[in-house]
């Protein structure tokens, strides 16, 4: 506690972040209730001004929320690129996912961001780990599986919908799964010309791959309307286009190409 005070106050161009990485060098710290947002206080200040230590921090640390709330200001910073430089490195999925969600944290809202150089690199070095499962849903049509999906309301940003969609659908909290990457821009017309609500003859998607923490006894699909009846997991490869409307097949195909690198 005296450590993670001192920190609050030192000079980061000498003590500042020595103390910072002995602080998040152990383990216990990360059970602590008040310890790991004292140290986020102490360095919360430093980290856009120095982002070579702050990623440095990220690669060290043992204090999991640390990695999401340093990647998150950096982004929010408009410093992507070291973040992303770090991510294949990381030896586990579960930090590349907190980096990411960091991420997708400090942008939401953003309109004037052009992906990185690394963003690729990065991307696949996130959705590479095997444990990572796309979630197929069966709706009212017989036979018919598609992932949880929504329209964005009116007020919302992009992470909101995601938020309120996988509740409504699947009754999930968002403690229940994580944010690993996104992809936006894809884009399909209605057949036959058709046009919804007299404006639109098309939809443009933005697709969310999350990681999940939970069980299945966590999946609720009548705690809002229910939409679906069934909920199953599948290897990528799996997915049959057979699935999902004509329509939608050529987004279907992109998505799991850029997700999964699986061409189906």
């Amino acid at each position: 506690l005296a450590w993670a005070s001192l920190l609050q106050k030192a000079t980061f161009e000498g003590i500042g972040w020595r103390v910072a990485r002995q602080l998040v060098g152990d383990p216990a710290i990360a059970d602590d209730q008040n310890l790991p947002q004292m140290i986020w206080y102490g360095i919360k200040d430093h980290v856009t001004q120095d982002p070579e230590q702050a990623v440095r921090l990220i690669a060290e640390t043992k204090v999991p929320s640390l990695q999401t709330n340093i990647a998150r200001r950096l982004a929010s910073d408009g410093q992507l690129e070291p973040v992303l430089a770090l991510l294949p490195d990381l030896p586990d999925a579960a930090a590349k996912a907190r980096l990411l969600e960091g991420i997708q944290k400090g942008i939401a809202g953003r309109t004037d961001l052009q992906a990185p150089p690394s963003w690729e690199t990065a991307l696949a070095a996130a959705t590479a780990d095997p444990d990572l499962r796309p979630v197929a849903e069966r709706i009212d049509f017989k036979g018919s599986w598609q992932f949880p999906q929504g329209g964005v309301d009116k007020g919302e940003d992009l992470i909101g919908a995601l938020r309120r969609e996988v509740e409504e659908e699947l009754g999930l909290k968002p403690w229940l799964y994580q944010l690993v990457a996104c992809r936006t821009g894809y884009r399909y017309k209605f057949p036959n010309g058709k046009v919804k609500k007299r404006l639109y003859c098309g939809q443009v998607q933005t697709y969310f791959l999350c990681r999940y923490l939970g069980t299945d006894a966590d999946i609720v699909l009548d705690s809002h309307k229910q939409e679906f009846i069934s909920v199953k997991w599948i290897e990528p490869k799996d997915f049959s286009l057979k699935w999902v409307p004509a329509f939608k097949r050529r987004v279907f195909l992109k998505v799991f190409l850029d997700f999964f690198r699986v061409r189906l």
